[in-house]
């Protein structure tokens, strides 16, 4: 007599503590969220980090493979899919996924980004025309270090900031920042097009003058 093992549909009736989630803006009934162990975190040379979350998603209630850079959200918050695993065995889908957060509701994670049109000015010289090209924009500023140049017998400071958006933008050299405290931050450069496990950063200058 052969014995017919077959648990590929037993997830649900088997598995406790199944939320309603929702993937990509698809509501998915019984999925089962997990942390990432410790050891697994260790194990995978930076890849993952203790705070990120597994969920578990039945391919019958989403057959589509969720997508890299996807979204999943639950009870607690949005979780960006970092990395898609197809469990043959019990089939169903396991999302490593990160939170990337930053508080909207806070005013000081509030900014707005200007853009300079160029024209010269009384002396000839081309001065820059600011003017809001988004405002109310979720970022977070933090002061990264502030460096003493020596020319000759001046010295001058220079601060650097980096600015974490909740979401990608659209920036040049011909943008400028404001914070929600009137600091002006100078955009040197962006990165984090393409990466899906980090915010997309901007590193900028403090500017000391208004019209810079």
């Amino acid at each position: 007599m052969t014995l017919a093992l077959d648990i590929a549909d037993d997830f649900e009736a088997i598995t406790d503590n199944l939320k309603s989630v929702t993937v990509d803006g698809t509501t998915v009934q019984s999925c089962l969220r997990r942390e990432v162990s410790t050891k697994e975190a260790m194990s995978s040379g930076g890849q993952y980090l203790s705070s990120d979350t597994v969920f578990h998603i039945s391919q019958s209630r989403y057959p589509d493979r969720p997508a890299i850079g996807g979204q999943i959200v639950d009870a607690d918050g949005v979780w960006t899919i970092l990395v898609v695993q197809w469990q043959t065995f019990v089939n169903r889908w396991r999302c490593v996924c990160r939170q990337l957060f930053i508080d909207g509701s806070d005013p000081a994670n509030r900014v707005t980004i200007q853009q300079a049109t160029y024209a010269k000015g009384p002396t000839g010289a081309r001065e820059p025309t600011w003017s809001n090209v988004e405002t109310d924009v979720i970022a977070r500023v933090q002061l990264v270090n502030t460096e003493v140049e020596s020319v000759h017998a001046d010295r001058t400071t220079r601060t650097i900031a980096k600015v974490f958006f909740a979401e990608p933008r659209t920036l040049d050299f011909t943008s400028r920042i404001i914070t929600s405290g009137g600091m002006i931050l100078k955009v040197l450069s962006w990165d984090g097009f393409s990466e899906v496990d980090q915010f997309f950063t901007a590193t900028c200058e403090v500017s000391v003058w208004p019209q810079s």
